[in-house]
């Protein structure tokens, strides 16, 4: 579905308001600049420091507040990255985005989003 590649979960009831918006007439397409003019106004609206609160918690999965080396070395393993990537690399990694190499905190966290034109 084009909106979930975009970022957005919405539930059921939401994609089916939507649906009756864009096709009222139920015949199973929508308008290439309709569906624009909707998902603009869907990305001017949305939480964009929850959504890095999310990504932040996919790396910090037992909620200490801080990414540290071990979880840099998770996620490389649940990436399939593992013995690709070295421990010095996830050290620089760190220290790049902490300034100090001990692990990264959300606030720094959404500064490195920030500069990676995520946000």
């Amino acid at each position: 579905m084009p909106m979930r590649a975009l970022g957005f979960e919405s539930t059921r009831e939401e994609l089916q308001s939507i649906i009756r918006t864009l096709d009222p007439d139920k015949e199973g397409v929508v308008e290439w600049e309709i569906f624009l003019e909707v998902m603009s106004l869907k990305l001017q609206t949305r939480d964009i420091h929850a959504e890095v609160q999310r990504a932040f918690t996919l790396f910090d999965d037992t909620g200490k507040g801080i990414i540290t080396l071990d979880d840099l070395r998770r996620v490389a393993r649940e990436l399939g990255e593992e013995g690709k990537v070295s421990d010095n690399e996830l050290r620089d990694m760190l220290e790049i985005a902490s300034g100090r190499g001990d692990g990264v905190r959300l606030e720094e966290f959404e500064g490195v989003m920030g500069r990676a034109g995520v946000l």
